[in-house]
């Protein structure tokens, strides 16, 4: 989990985004500051993926 500008998080973890026989994605979440969701997305591929640390940049994006 990261800190953002604006005083919401971005948190960063696994999940079941791909469908059916596609394995794990790694699955980001943003909140604002009182923790509303602002949006989620799954990354990966075929294979499991998995988000274990998740860090802002300095452009506004974040590495995870």
């Amino acid at each position: 989990m990261a800190g953002t500008a604006d005083n919401g998080f971005v948190l960063a973890g696994t999940g079941s985004g791909g469908g059916a026989g596609h394995g794990f994605d790694a699955y980001l979440v943003r909140t604002d500051g009182s923790g509303a969701l602002l949006w989620e997305r799954h990354f990966g591929g075929l294979g499991d993926d998995v988000g274990r640390s998740v860090f802002p940049t300095s452009d506004g994006g974040f590495v995870v």
